[in-house]
């Protein structure tokens, strides 16, 4: 696996190869972080295949597995109904098949307004260039949490799914505060 970022003409980040170029698998997951910023869902679902899953935390209300470019959409529909949110990565690793991008998610749940930036984790399945899948993972405060689900009570710690990250960028276990969670084991 390789990981490098370089600042390109525009100022972006973007994972390198150690030759000085993105692998095809790499430059499938750019292309779809940029439809993403554009807001252009047609240009990320013509990057999937109709097999393409997308795994969401349990801990948001857009949770479960979304299937092909049909459900990706509808996902979008619960995303929009409860936050705004925008998605920056800051590392892309080139591991061949799988394309690890590690980044910062400003979410704004539509009940209170309050934008919070939480860390997030990204699994990207690819094949030849095609998305076949993706894997969320995300640092989120309980508050967040309950806003996103239409509440303003604290849950207590963090919600399941989530994952309290250390200054070092490591997580912290804590005594019944942690909870990690996977719907289906990486394949």
């Amino acid at each position: 696996m390789t990981s490098h970022i370089d600042e390109d003409q525009r100022g972006e980040r973007r994972g390198e190869s150690s030759a000085g170029t993105a692998s095809t698998n790499v430059r499938a997951v750019e292309q779809a972080y940029r439809a993403f910023e554009r807001g252009d869902l047609d240009g990320f679902t013509a990057l999937m295949s109709d097999r393409f899953v997308s795994r969401q935390s349990d801990a948001v209300p857009w949770r479960g597995s979304h299937v092909g470019p049909a459900g990706v959409g509808s996902m979008f529909a619960l995303v929009e109904q409860h936050a705004r949110a925008a998605f920056s990565p800051d590392e892309i690793i080139d591991g061949g098949d799988r394309v690890v991008v590690i980044g910062r998610a400003e979410i704004t749940p539509v009940t209170d307004g309050r934008p919070r930036v939480v860390r997030e984790l990204h699994v990207w399945s690819v094949e030849l260039g095609t998305l076949t899948g993706l894997d969320v993972f995300l640092n989120a405060p309980s508050d967040l949490l309950a806003a996103l689900e239409g509440s303003t009570e604290r849950i207590g710690g963090l919600a399941q799914g989530a994952v309290r990250v250390a200054d070092d960028g490591l997580p912290v276990p804590e005594a019944g505060d942690v909870h990690v969670e996977r719907s289906e084991p990486l394949q």
